[in-house]
């Protein structure tokens, strides 16, 4: 399992790529997040090597209720999901490898998570 720092949305409205490997069959990849109420993140995973294979979950501030979950969504066994939180809270991020995944290694994948914050001007109107 790994581990990495936070990835704190509200202050990088779009997190560099993350570079990580599936080294097992029970490998699992946890990262953390910060989000918006009412904001829309996008989670995905790209750029896969070696036949790797992935499945996102996004689970609430504990780590144990899953919220949503993608497999295949994205470009080929790729994932995409996009999920909008209730709250304004920290989330967790797991990525693991789906069944049909290889492993090793060489096998691999790159995560880019991306918050949009909805922002709402007041409208002039000018007679």
């Amino acid at each position: 399992m790994s581990m990495l720092a936070p990835l704190h949305l509200n202050e990088w409205p779009t997190w560099p790529e993350l570079m990580a490997d599936i080294a097992g069959i029970r490998n699992q990849d946890w990262f953390r997040i910060e989000a918006a109420a009412g904001s829309r993140v996008i989670v995905q995973t790209m750029n896969l090597t070696g036949g790797a294979d992935t499945i996102v979950e996004i689970y609430d501030a504990a780590g144990m209720l899953l919220l949503a979950t993608d497999d295949n969504s994205g470009d080929g066994q790729a994932s995409y999901l996009e999920w909008q939180p209730q709250a304004s809270d920290t989330y967790h991020i797991r990525v693991v490898a789906a069944p049909t995944s290889a492993y090793g290694c060489n096998v691999g994948y790159d995560l880019a998570v991306t918050q949009n914050i909805a922002l709402f001007l007041p409208l002039i109107v000018r007679e």
